[in-house]
């Protein structure tokens, strides 16, 4: 081993901080470096399941999701564990090996919003593509802000301001639109076309720490976040077969419990792949 190798293992956090989605459109440059770091000492768990045990290894979970959206699978799918046997480091090795398969694939962004799932998307999108064909980041951009300004006459009715101020809000804070499943269908199938129109072979992404979108608003007994988490897997759904988009979620096993307990059917549509590392 090179002592450039041996310094990075000596040097390796022994946790790996989720990035925000903000931080994949406003610093992506730093979250590549710092993400690299870890990939470069991460070793895949090569067995599969002993024992009676229902499991795969990390390799073929991998492998499994990159033809998946290679084949316009429109996969959908989760990687669980409890705390402390290293789900990030295992979405980073997703996230290493679907890049080098040529996928526009976003590194594990936290799940705190829905909408962090637009704005994750194209602010990695925005740069990847910007690094490989920078004539279509526009494109990228107006997809965005369709988005965004298609809800903003809403808006704008509901606070009783004019449009252009309802537009700088919801650029501001997408949180506040009122986003149906048809706008964030739309969104991935604009952006994995124009991704594959940039010379990739589709788009995936890695929403880390999903229990940070469900549990406040449990807790809150305001507002029920699994039906509109739930909505949007079934609107990706409709498109297998014919979408090379993957949407693959980080997610301990206590929500994953508390799924099967308010939404039991929404579990079986997100089990087309899965992982998990306790096995």
């Amino acid at each position: 081993m090179s002592l450039e190798g041996l310094q990075a293992i000596l040097s390796k956090e022994e946790i790996v901080a989720t990035q925000r989605a903000i931080d994949l459109l406003e610093r992506p440059e730093a979250v590549d470096e710092a993400y690299k770091r870890h990939v470069r000492t991460y070793v895949p768990l090569g067995r599969q399941a002993e024992n009676g045990q229902s499991g795969q290894s990390v390799a073929a979970f991998e492998r499994q999701i990159i033809q998946e959206v290679q084949q316009g699978g429109a996969v959908r799918g989760y990687l669980t564990a409890e705390y402390g046997y290293g789900k990030t480091s295992t979405a980073l090795y997703l996230w290493e090996r679907a890049r080098a398969a040529n996928i526009l694939v976003t590194p594990p962004f936290q799940l705190n919003r829905l909408t962090d799932l637009l704005v994750g998307c194209f602010g990695w999108a925005h740069y990847e593509i910007g690094r490989t064909r920078p004539n279509l980041v526009g494109e990228a951009k107006a997809i965005y802000q369709a988005v965004m300004e298609r809800n903003a006459q809403t808006l704008a009715s509901q606070y009783n301001i004019d449009v252009a101020a309802a537009q700088r809000m919801a650029q501001d804070k997408p949180e506040i639109l009122d986003l149906g499943p048809n706008d964030y269908i739309h969104f991935f199938e604009e952006m994995t076309h124009l991704a594959q129109r940039a010379g990739f072979e589709g788009l995936l992404l890695l929403a880390d720490e999903v229990q940070q979108y469900i549990e406040p608003e449990i807790k809150s007994g305001v507002k029920d976040p699994i039906s509109p988490l739930f909505d949007v897997i079934g609107a990706i759904l409709t498109r297998r077969g014919h979408l090379n988009f993957g949407l693959i979620m980080v997610i301990p096993p206590k929500e994953i419990g508390l799924m099967r307990d308010i939404r039991g059917d929404l579990i079986h549509r997100v089990l087309q792949v899965s992982l998990d590392l306790s096995t």
